[in-house]
């Protein structure tokens, strides 16, 4: 890797967040094309270094001998609601309660979120991964068509919804994500071992699967006495 960034003479932060970040990246859309729906062939984990290698060196050419521009990664907050009360939350979302009336939910519309994916896409060649998140994106009304924008976007490669797992998908949300279900997955963070009864929603998606993945993640029932500091 080394030598192919003294070739092109790039940059350290350059490098790394935006060529190695672009062949990760393609790596993993690569693989997870293949575990949520066998499209392509299996990217074998233990081989990432020199499925990365690969990669890295077309990335290079992409952009200085053919000009393409493409963002790595962008995500869109699409509300700051909640139904945790994560003491890291990324969102803050524990800021916005009733105790603190300055704070007011601030939730992404799906006109203007249209208006500025299509700003993004006019000045880019293409986007390797989308992320859709919060609070829990699934309590903005407009999430169906907040998907539907992201998924008819040719130069999005792959769409990741991620939800907390509490909130049970509307039928619209459904519908839409099975008409782009080889651009789409649903991406549940593991909050639910620390939160009984609320399964239910977790069973629902799985019943009509769409992508599915989970992942191990830390959670807090009491985010108050960290955010009363502030």
């Amino acid at each position: 890797m080394d030598a192919l960034q003294k070739r092109y003479a790039v940059e350290d932060a350059f490098f790394h967040r935006y060529f190695i970040r672009n062949a990760e990246n393609r790596f993993v859309n690569n693989l997870k094309r293949f575990m949520l729906w066998r499209e392509g062939r299996f990217h074998n984990p233990k081989d990432k270094l020199r499925y990365v290698r690969t990669f890295l060196a077309e990335e290079l050419e992409n952009f200085y001998e053919k000009g393409q521009f493409v963002l790595p990664q962008i995500g869109f907050s699409l509300t700051t609601r909640c139904t945790l009360r994560c003491r890291d939350c990324i969102a803050l979302s524990p800021l916005f309660d009733e105790a603190r009336p300055s704070f007011i939910h601030i939730d992404q519309n799906a006109a203007a979120y249209r208006s500025e994916l299509a700003r993004i896409a006019d000045g880019v060649d293409g986007v390797k991964r989308l992320f859709l998140h919060g609070g829990e994106p699934l309590l903005n009304k407009d999430l169906p068509d907040i998907v539907q924008a992201s998924a008819e976007c040719e130069k999005i490669e792959l769409v990741e919804l991620i939800t907390n797992g509490t909130v049970v998908p509307s039928e619209a949300l459904l519908d839409v994500m099975e008409r782009y279900k080889h651009k789409i997955y649903l991406y549940k963070e593991d909050f639910l071992k620390f939160a009984d009864g609320l399964q239910d929603a977790v069973e629902y998606v799985r019943k009509h699967k769409p992508g599915f993945t989970e992942q191990g993640a830390e959670w807090n029932d009491s985010a108050d006495d960290e955010f009363d500091r502030l």
